[in-house]
């Protein structure tokens, strides 16, 4: 008697072939099956809840899964997190902490409308865009860093001048929700030094003061000292009331803004005193009256009573400046402006030199610092650009760190002239004495600014009722005013013009000390205490310079930071274009996106809100914008390109593979280079939604109406075609697509609210229809760090994450239909007497007979439910021309490894 043996199973479910047609190991219905082993079917395993239960509402979401090196509590742990975007909020859970975790807020501000979220996550940084344009972008991460001089590496007192750090110094450690947009800071042309003016207001304003060194305070032509030991500018045309200087912010160390403009939508400030320099040479009439070898620093002269302390003298090709005169001879530092010391010989010819143009002293205040540090935590630092009159192009002054200032720069140990113990007062702000060292160091740090309004002025007399030693100024107790032990004081000359507050901020040689308590009435001003590195006197009156007669006493001004003046010579280096890559008048665009990728650590933007080249709001469905290397917040208007303009169709999503960026549409695949080339285009492959696109073996699983296909670089296949009438007839609603890299199985579902999935097995390409666990809908699906698929299922208020594949065996019903059987005799009659089935169950099995093409079943045979795999066999007395065999369980443990049924060719001999 002839036997069917139905033993193979890899084929899985077909629906796009007739009932005839199919392969012996292709099925008609194939569902809530396993058939990893070819010879077996089995009961799929379900769900996992792997997270905690958050409270949500029952809109789409976004779902991903980062790691970071600090956790929750700002340890050094390497944590793997869940990040959920569900209605107006962003969550996250630590992973590790499974069921009996938590859930934190991220962000509650996203209110407006429904927003449909996109993660970009880059270097354990996330960065959060509405797709539906109604919320600003947000960056999210963990920031550990020392702000305004937390960490110098300086003890106060022993390395480093004693004046005040700011008091809002600190370590941050911790994790900041900031906007992913990097704006300019807005600058305030400041009318004097460290905002003794009060021009700052706003928390972002930052203030710039240009100084001219030159200034005059005193009625006659002779120069102060501290002007004169200030650096010389490049040449006497270097610098002029028409440049201009502006500012912009540093973000996370590599990301830099736009340049700052005023409230006129110009660049930069504008209009400092500048007072020109001059090549001029007079001849004195007056000679060398001895031989001067390269190192000597004094000369005798014929007639001292022709030169001036402070001026230039040029003798051959050597210029000098005049330290110190003291009858016929002169005090000189040699080789200036840029000429080298030579020898001279007794009669050599003395030539006065006109005063060269000097660098500019530069002055910066941050305002708007409170205990939480400043306005934004992502910057970490400030450059300083100059533009000269006339030039296209801004050139940095000079990078002011958050912490350091500019301690770093080879500027902070400028001016930087020896003094030997003479009575120089042009010399360095020390003596011979032991605090030459500390005086030595670098003085860039950020400081306090001192409040503009004073204490105490004492400016009354010539000579200030204070008693100077070489350690302080001690008032009588009476004309001397500190609340505070820690308050500033500033010491500087009074001159004849010397009228007002203003020359108490900048002088260049002023001394910023702090004040002890006010019952010792005493200001410490040592000759280690100035922080700047231009001399000032601090005792009495001597012969050749003013009296320093003026101490003010001020509050710390605890909401503004500032450094000492920065020198610049205008020396031409780097550029805003060279280190940046854009031009001056370029601005930068905050965006929304729908879809993003990183490639080459390059984010790439598509489905875009930002405002283009022409300052116009931009709604792209069909533009990608990308930006440079590491520099995900830089967004430049026209750093773009379209993708099929013409197709009439929209990017769903942007996915890296292989070092090329992949751009699905709903019915057009487009394959870019790292260039921007377009290497391939497939028509009518895409996706459905931007969750219809997932990474696997076989390449990017995506799906669409048309098919479900793995589309690589090169090539392009359909995985559904065995279940393209099934898959064609359904109605797609954000399907999601996942991968399962332990059972290496590609996991369709075509509603995000519905129960059923399509399952392909990638090793036999087969297909099976299963379901999933959705209470109400479902995110898109992850990859776990145990290979298995995850999404969020939502239960009408709250949700959790579950994971495929690895709960529970399913209950659920699970049916195998084969195809239908004519044995190659399709007219003739067949008796169908008895089935052998080798299964386990731990219910009943029913086997369904349907004969001819019936839509029910003609007879039912229940099999017993055993607890091992067995045969039982069951007879049967069926007679039909055709037979389709439908097997049906609902226990868990259910497997069915064959089924043989013995039937007879009627007419035909046994």
């Amino acid at each position: 008697m002839p036997r069917l043996s139905i033993r193979d199973f890899s084929g899985g479910l077909v629906s796009n072939q007739s009932e005839f047609d199919l392969q012996e190991n292709q099925y008609q219905q194939f569902d809530v099956v396993v058939n990893k082993t070819p010879g077996r079917v089995e009961k799929p395993s379900g769900e996992t809840i792997k997270s905690a239960s958050e409270a949500g509402s029952q809109v789409a979401t976004e779902f991903a899964s980062y790691r970071t090196e600090k956790d929750a509590s700002d340890a050094d742990t390497s944590t793997v997190w869940w990040v959920a975007g569900n209605g107006s909020t962003v969550k996250r859970q630590d992973v590790s902490t499974g069921t009996g975790g938590s859930w934190s807020s991220i962000s509650s501000d996203f209110s407006s409308g429904t927003p449909v979220f996109d993660f970009l996550i880059h270097n354990q940084a996330l960065r959060i865009s509405d797709g539906s344009f109604a919320n600003n972008s947000q960056w999210y991460g963990h920031i550990k860093r020392n702000v305004l001089g937390q960490s110098t590496g300086l003890a106060a007192e022993d390395q480093i001048p004693k004046y005040h750090y700011p008091q809002y110094r600190q370590t941050i450690d911790d994790w900041f929700l900031k906007d992913a947009a990097i704006p300019a800071p807005t600058i305030v042309k400041m009318s004097m030094a460290h905002d003794g003016g009060d021009d700052l207001s706003a928390d972002a304003d930052v203030g710039l003061f240009v100084y001219e060194p030159r200034h005059k305070y005193d009625d006659g032509a002779t120069e102060n000292d501290e002007h004169n030991a200030w650096d010389n500018a490049m040449d006497n045309q270097t610098f002029d009331p028409a440049d201009r200087y502006a500012l912009t912010y540093l973000y996370d160390y590599v990301q830099e803004s736009e340049l700052s403009r005023d409230s006129d939508g110009n660049i930069g400030i504008s209009g400092f005193e500048v007072e020109k320099g001059s090549d001029e040479e007079v001849d004195s009439t007056k000679t060398i009256s001895e031989d001067l070898t390269t190192t000597e620093q004094d000369i005798t002269v014929s007639d001292g009573g022709r030169f001036a302390q402070y001026t230039y003298i040029k003798v051959g090709e050597e210029i000098m400046f005049i330290k110190y005169i003291s009858s016929n001879t002169l005090y000189v530092r040699r080789g200036q402006l840029r000429s080298q010391p030579q020898e001279h010989s007794d009669g050599d010819a003395i030539y006065h030199r006109s005063s060269p143009q000097k660098a500019r002293a530069i002055n910066l205040v941050l305002n708007g610092i409170t205990s939480s540090g400043y306005h934004n935590p992502r910057i970490t630092g400030l450059n300083i650009y100059w533009q000269p009159k006339g030039d296209p192009d801004w050139y940095l002054v000079e990078t002011v760190d958050m912490n350091r200032g500019y301690a770093d720069s080879p500027l902070a140990q400028s001016p930087d002239t020896d003094y030997t113990g003479s009575s120089s007062n042009t010399a360095k702000f020390y003596g011979s004495n032991s605090y030459n060292t500390t005086a030595m160091k670098n003085y860039g740090y950020l400081m306090p600014c001192p409040n503009s309004t004073t204490l105490d002025d004492v400016t009354s007399a010539l000579d200030p009722p204070f008693t100077s030693s070489t350690t302080a100024w001690t008032g009588t107790g009476t004309d001397f005013d500190s609340t505070d032990a820690n308050d500033i004081a500033i010491l500087s000359r009074k001159e004849t013009n010397d009228s007002g507050l203003g020359t108490q901020f900048n002088r260049l040689g002023a001394y910023h000390a702090y004040t002890r308590s006010s019952s010792d009435t005493a200001v410490v001003f040592e000759t280690n205490k100035n922080i700047n590195r231009v001399f000032a006197k601090y005792t009495a009156n001597t012969a050749n310079i003013d009296k320093p007669n003026r101490i003010t006493t001020h509050d710390t001004e605890h909401t503004k930071a500032t450094t000492w003046y920065i020198p610049f010579d205008g020396l031409k280096l780097s550029t805003y274009n060279s280190l940046t890559g854009r031009a001056a008048k370029t601005k930068l665009s905050a965006i929304k996106w729908n879809t993003s990728a990183v490639i080459g650590n390059r984010a790439y933007y598509a489905d875009v809100d930002t405002v283009d080249e022409n300052e116009q709001t931009s709604r792209e469905k069909n533009r990608i914008y990308f930006t440079d290397p590491f520099k995900m917040d830089e967004i430049l208007p026209g750093r773009y390109f379209d993708v099929g303009r013409n197709d009439g169709d929209e990017i769903k999503r942007l996915i890296e593979y292989r070092g090329r960026l992949f751009v699905f549409k709903t019915k057009d695949t487009y394959v870019y280079n790292a260039r921007h080339q377009l290497e391939r285009h497939y028509v009518g492959v895409g996706a459905a939604h931007k969750d219809a696109v997932f990474e696997t073996p076989l390449g990017l699983v995506c799906a669409n109406k048309h098919s479900i296909s793995a589309v690589t670089p090169s090539s392009v296949k359909e995985l559904s075609y065995r279940i393209r009438d099934t898959w064609q007839g359904l109605t797609l609603d954000n399907p999601k697509v996942g991968y399962d890299a332990v059972d290496n199985e590609i996991i369709v579902v075509y509603d995000y609210n519905v129960t059923t999935a399509y399952v392909m097995n990638v090793d036999n390409g087969s297909w099976i229809k299963r379901g999933i666990a959705i209470s109400d809908l479902m995110s898109n699906f992850i990859l776990n760090n145990a290979l298995r698929p995850e999404y969020i299922n939502y239960k009408e208020t709250n949700y959790s994450v579950a994971e495929y594949n690895t709960g529970s065996q399913s209950g659920t019903t699970a049916y195998v239909k084969t195809k239908r059987y004519d044995f190659g005799l399709p007219e003739q009659q067949k008796r169908f007497s008895k089935i052998h089935l080798v299964y386990k169950s731990s219910s009943t099995v029913d086997v369904e007979i349907f004969i001819d093409g019936e839509g029910s079943a003609s007879t039912t045979l229940t099999f017993s439910a055993q607890a091992s795999i067995d045969v039982e066999s069951q007879p049967l007395s069926v007679l039909g021309k055709t037979v389709e065999f439908r097997v049906s369980d609902a226990s868990s443990n259910f497997i069915l490894e064959s089924m043989d049924v013995d039937y007879q060719i009627l007419g035909s001999n046994p």
